[in-house]
Formats: C-alpha cells, sequence, structure tokens
C-alpha cells in the first residue's frame, strides 16, 4: 500500500481482518489518498488519527504509522 504511495488514514481495528490464508487484510480504503498530497480529512476515527491529520498538516506515510501504534496498543491492553 504505502510502497504504491497509498495512505489508508482510518486504519483501526475494524478494517483489519484475517484472510483464508491467515495474512492480515487491510480493507475499507474510503478515505485513502495519495501518500504525497496534502488532503483535509473531515470524516475518519478519531481516536486513531495523528496529531498532524487533526491540524492538517501531513504528507506522506507517517499517519498509518501512528494508527498502527494506537491499533497495536488495542490490541495488547484492549
Amino acid at each position: 500500500m504505502h510502497a504504491a504511495g497509498i495512505v489508508h488514514l482510518d486504519l483501526k481495528l475494524s478494517n483489519v481482518m484475517v484472510g483464508e490464508d491467515d495474512k492480515l487484510k487491510i480493507c475499507d480504503f474510503g478515505l485513502a489518498e495519495s501518500s504525497g498530497k496534502i488532503v483535509t480529512i473531515k470524516t475518519g476515527t478519531q481516536d486513531y488519527m495523528a496529531p498532524e491529520v487533526h491540524r492538517h498538516l501531513f504528507t506522506g506515510v507517517k499517519p498509518d504509522i501512528w494508527s498502527l501504534g494506537i491499533l497495536l496498543y488495542a490490541l495488547h491492553f484492549g
């Protein structure tokens, strides 16, 4: 996804599934954007959003990395 220049922007527990091959699959790319753009996000899951997304000051994959950290924290501490 990131190698293809795509940022998900709404990575959360309900958007990650386990496929038939037992590999994790990311779904729901409704907010996805090109990683080189500066975009304004008005929807999404606030608890998983990086601070720079709230301030509309990002480019690149950093928002997804932040969301992955929150997702892993939620999986561990539930």
